[in-house]
């Protein structure tokens, strides 16, 4: 009985580990797509494609997802825009224009595989106030707003603020590098497992 429940506590353990650590990125996208020419974050995008999704197509069905629970991390790359931009993420990070440094990150845990929890916004002028979220529907005035997509590998996109303020598409108004890693296994599930290793040396010392 004991060497039952030792192998099925190992085996949920590992089973919990290969679980974490198949959690990838992916995207489905509404078809819009735009070679890129005027992107001044340094990057390398000028003259690649870039996927994105308009406010006025964006819905819960679209955008950036992950596989199943994972650590989200959001590092701020940069914006060159005239508008007073910002990036929201799940739990309440925040990335600013003239606030963030380039290079601050914000690691998160999803719990569950889905789109990922994730927004873009410009807080003045007034005239441009608006949001556009990856994990929902737009609010009806970022209609014309954006967010571009671009892969890096399976763990990692590039999402791109295009705020439309001159009608460039250039998608430099606001960056984020997004990763994801595997959620680390809880040091308790490790140590059940050392203890019933412990458990059952003594008993065959015993023997």
């Amino acid at each position: 009985m004991f060497r039952q429940t030792f192998i099925a506590a190992a085996a949920l353990t590992a089973l919990a580990a290969t679980s974490a650590s198949a959690a990838t990125l992916s995207f489905v996208g509404t078809g819009q797509s735009q070679t890129i020419s005027n992107n001044d974050l340094g990057l390398g995008l000028n003259g690649t494609s870039l996927d994105y999704i308009t406010g006025d197509l964006q819905s819960a069905s679209n955008g950036l997802s992950v596989s199943g629970p994972a650590e989200i991390t959001f590092t701020y790359l940069g914006f060159e825009a005239g508008n007073q931009n910002y990036s929201a993420s799940m739990g309440g990070g925040l990335f600013e224009k003239n606030v963030s440094t380039v290079g601050d990150s914000i690691t998160l845990l999803q719990a569950a595989g889905g789109l990922i929890d994730f927004l873009f916004g410009t807080s003045s002028p007034q005239n441009s106030v608006g949001e556009i979220a990856n994990h929902t529907t737009a609010n009806p005035q970022s209609a014309n707003y954006a967010i571009g997509y671009q892969m890096i590998d399976a763990d990692s996109y590039y999402v791109f603020f295009d705020d439309i303020a001159s009608g460039d598409r250039d998608f430099d108004d606001l960056a984020m590098r997004v990763d994801v890693a595997p959620v680390p296994l809880p040091a308790a599930g490790w140590m059940m497992i050392a203890g019933l290793g412990g458990i059952a040396a003594m008993r065959r010392k015993k023997k």
